[in-house]
């Protein structure tokens, strides 16, 4: 990365805004313009310089990935894929509380994101998935979604009046990257319509450290694969696991943007959210049985989604009485 650094000027593509970061004696502080989208599937990218040294059996994938993170990729224009990084197709029924969320923004490009259900008018996200957006769709229910949509898919309209960004949200960091959509219409519980559990007040600072942690989503399975939205497609629901590690992990890879309102998550055998992912929830069994969403994919290494790489996602815990707060939601 030496001689990337070198340069005395980068420019990355981002949605929405274009991140030219100037490195010249390791300063690389970011000058933000407004950019039309391309045809690639574009994302939030910063370029940092490593200080920690990292020693772990994964010391060679961390160490190249602490100089370029990537901001969480979002969807647009034509193609088709679908899959979490490393993941097995979902079984009906098996994530009741998972939603998908197609976006569209002012440009005419749109975005593909994860949420989970929290009441019959709530949904649970990340803040930069709704960031500027003009309208979206809440599908409920589906572990198969085709498009143009069947009869049997239950579509929710909401608008950007709808929906409550955390007032801290940090587009450039991605700090305090959650938010809500209030809908306007309750949804009907079934067997596959159900809303997830929040972490309780007497397990908000439970350390997860060591916990097998489940992520799911519609998003692409590799870096390589951006998951587009097309006229005619399919999108089939993956999950994957992976163990929850010490933030120090990812401090490692990412500098100091990571916080304690953050969760690490392993990326071990490639097994990782990816494009199309962000906003859906991370979910433990602290009681061995029921699913407790305790975090919600925000980003992760411009390495790639298989590279082995920790990801980053928004810990719930610290925000349940912003939550509670806005929604009336007791837990």
């Amino acid at each position: 990365m030496s001689s990337l650094l070198a340069a005395s000027c980068i420019v990355i593509p981002c949605f929405l805004l274009l991140l030219i970061l100037c490195a010249s004696n390791g300063d690389t502080s970011p000058v933000l313009r407004r950019s039309k989208p391309s045809k690639m599937g574009m994302f939030w990218t910063t370029i940092r310089n490593a200080s920690v040294p990292v020693s772990s059996p994964s010391s060679s994938i961390l160490s190249a990935a602490s100089t370029m993170v990537y901001r969480p990729k979002l969807i647009i224009d034509r193609a088709a894929v679908s899959k979490v990084a490393g993941g097995s197709i979902a079984q009906n029924e098996q994530f009741p509380h998972l939603v998908a969320i197609i976006l569209i923004f002012a440009d005419g490009s749109d975005t593909l994101c994860g949420g989970s259900i929290l009441a019959d008018r709530y949904i649970l996200t990340a803040a930069h998935c709704l960031y500027g957006m003009k309208e979206a769709t809440i599908i409920p229910g589906k572990t198969a979604i085709q498009i143009p949509f069947t009869a049997d898919t239950i579509t929710v309209p909401v608008k950007p009046s709808d929906t409550i960004l955390h007032p801290g949200y940090d587009p450039v960091d991605i700090l305090n990257d959650i938010a809500l959509i209030r809908l306007p219409k309750p949804l009907t519980f079934s067997s596959r319509v159900q809303p997830i559990r929040l972490p309780s007040w007497t397990n908000a600072y439970t350390d997860l450290t060591g916990y097998d942690s489940i992520v799911s989503g519609w998003g692409a399975q590799s870096n390589d694969d951006y998951a587009e939205l097309a006229d005619e497609m399919k999108l089939d629901l993956r999950y994957a696991t992976n163990t929850i590690v010490p933030n120090e992990v990812c401090y490692r890879v990412y500098g100091s943007i990571i916080r304690d309102q953050q969760i690490c998550v392993a990326g071990e055998g490639g097994r990782n959210p990816c494009q199309g992912d962000s906003g859906g929830p991370l979910t433990v069994k602290f009681d061995g049985q029921r699913l407790t969403q305790v975090g919600i994919v925000s980003y992760g290494s411009i390495l790639g989604c298989q590279n082995g790489v920790p990801g980053v996602y928004t810990r719930v815990s610290s925000y349940v009485e912003w939550i509670v707060y806005h929604t009336g939601i007791v837990t």
